[in-house]
C-alpha cells in the first residue's frame, strides 16, 4: 500500500460550486453556504430540521457530501418556510436567526448567504472542487513516480470513465434493490428508498460505461451527446459518424411531450447540425421509466437495448414510476478541470475540478488500479459492475 487516504479530515477538502447561478437581491428562495468538518451531508441536514420544524422537503440541497473530509456546500429554503419556523416556535428571534442557530455548530460553519429565484436540487451545481493529500505509507521507485505521472497525464487529456463510486452502492444497496423488486412492496419511506433503488442503474451503467472505455468506443455512430451552457441548460444532439458532427434536438420538449412512455427516441429536431468538438460529450443510459435511447438505426442504440434486456427494467418500470424513478442520460466519460498534481515530504497531492455527479474516488483508482491495486482496495477506490 503506497498511499493513506483520509488520514486527517483536512486531507480531502471539497468545495462545491454553483457556477454562474443568477443571484437575486429580493430573491425569494435563501442560499446559505456552509463547512462541515467530519458531519454526514443528511446528519447536518437531519439535526437542522429537528431543531426548526423544517421537513426534509423544505431544504434543497445539491448534492451529499463525504463524512470525513472538510466540505463547503450549499442549502436553499424558500423565505416561506423561514417565516413558518418562526410562527412555530414564537421566538425574539427571527426565522433567519432561528435558523443560523441551528445550523451552526462545533463542526458546522456558516460562509457566505444569498438569494434566488430556485430552490436547489440534486445535480443543480456545475462543479465540485477538490484538494487532496495521500499521505505516503512507503517509498516509491522512480518508475512508480513515472508511471503515476504518466496515468495523470493521460487522464488529464483524455479523462476517465464517468462511473459511480463505492459511495453510491453503500452497504448492499443493489442487493437491497433486487430484492425490493422481487418483494413488489410499497413503501412510504421514499426518500431513503429512493436513494438505495438508484444502485442498480448504477450498476449497469458502470458495466457498460467501463467496456466503451476499454473498448475505446468513445465515440460511436448515434451517441446522444451533451454540452453544457451553463447550470441549467445543456445542448443535446446525437453524433453523426460520417459528417463528424451533432445534430441537436430539443430534449426539454421530448420530456413534455413523451413522459407517459416508457422509451422513446430523440424527436423534436431543430434542424441545426454543429460540428462536433471536444465540448460535447456521450453519454450512456441510466435506466428507469421513461428512457431516452440512441435512434434504433443506429451503433449507439445496441448499447442501450443490451442496458434494457440485461436488466430486465421492464418488468421494474411501474414500481419506478411510483417512486418518480426517471431514466436520464449521463456522460461516458469525465475530463477533471485544472488537474495539478505535486509531491511533499513523499505525500502526493491532487487539485481538481469535477462536474456535479462525478467521483473523486474513481479519478484516484483509475490512477493507481494498475500500479497499486492494494492502495485502492485498503482505501476503498472501488468501482463496482458486472464482472469486476
Amino acid at each position: 500500500m503506497l498511499f493513506r487516504f483520509k488520514h486527517h479530515p483536512w486531507d480531502f477538502i471539497v468545495d462545491e460550486l454553483l457556477g454562474d447561478m443568477q443571484r437575486v437581491p429580493d430573491g425569494k428562495i435563501w442560499y446559505l453556504r456552509f463547512e462541515k468538518r467530519n458531519e454526514n451531508t443528511m446528519d447536518v441536514i437531519t439535526s437542522l430540521c429537528n431543531n426548526t420544524g423544517l421537513n426534509r422537503r423544505q431544504i434543497g440541497i445539491a448534492g451529499l457530501k463525504d463524512k470525513k473530509a472538510h466540505t463547503t456546500q450549499w442549502i436553499s429554503i424558500a423565505m416561506d418556510d423561514v417565516a413558518s419556523v418562526w410562527k412555530r416556535w414564537n421566538s425574539e428571534l427571527s426565522g433567519q436567526d432561528l435558523v443560523r442557530q441551528s445550523l451552526s455548530s462545533d463542526t458546522v460553519q456558516i460562509w457566505e448567504e444569498n438569494y434566488a429565484d430556485r430552490m436547489l436540487g440534486i445535480g443543480r451545481n456545475m462543479w465540485n472542487r477538490f484538494s487532496i493529500r495521500l499521505r505516503k505509507r512507503k517509498e516509491i521507485t522512480t518508475e512508480m513516480k513515472r508511471w503515476i505521472d504518466e496515468r495523470v497525464s493521460h487522464i488529464q487529456h483524455h479523462g476517465f470513465p464517468n462511473c459511480f463510486g463505492q459511495q453510491r452502492f453503500g452497504k448492499n444497496n443493489f442487493k437491497k434493490a433486487m430484492k425490493f423488486f422481487e418483494e413488489t412492496a410499497v413503501t412510504d419511506e421514499k426518500y431513503q428508498l429512493k436513494f438505495t433503488l438508484q444502485a442498480y442503474p448504477s450498476m449497469y451503467f458502470n458495466t457498460q460505461a467501463l467496456q466503451r472505455y476499454e473498448n475505446n468506443d468513445h465515440l460511436v455512430d448515434g451517441d446522444i451527446c451533451m454540452r453544457r451552457r451553463d447550470v441549467r441548460t445543456r445542448e443535446t444532439g446525437i453524433y453523426r459518424h460520417k459528417d463528424h458532427c451533432v445534430e441537436l434536438f430539443d430534449f426539454a420538449k421530448i420530456r413534455e411531450h413523451t413522459m407517459d412512455e416508457d422509451i422513446c427516441t430523440p424527436s423534436y429536431m431543430t434542424w441545426e447540425t454543429v460540428p462536433y468538438t471536444s465540448s460535447w460529450s456521450s453519454t450512456g443510459l441510466m435506466i428507469w421509466a421513461h428512457m431516452l435511447t440512441c435512434p434504433t438505426e443506429t451503433q449507439a442504440y445496441q448499447y442501450d437495448k443490451e442496458l434494457i434486456e440485461t436488466s430486465r427494467i421492464q418488468d421494474h418500470i411501474q414500481l419506478a414510476r411510483i417512486y418518480h424513478l426517471y431514466g436520464i442520460r449521463r456522460e461516458n466519460i469525465v475530463i477533471p478541470q485544472d488537474l495539478k498534481t505535486s509531491r511533499e515530504s513523499g505525500d502526493f497531492l491532487l487539485s481538481f475540478s469535477l462536474p456535479t455527479g462525478s467521483y473523486a474516488t474513481v479519478l484516484l483508482w483509475r490512477i493507481f488500479r494498475e500500479i497499486d491495486a492494494d492502495t485502492c482496495v485498503k482505501n476503498r477506490w472501488l468501482v463496482r459492475g458486472f464482472g469486476l
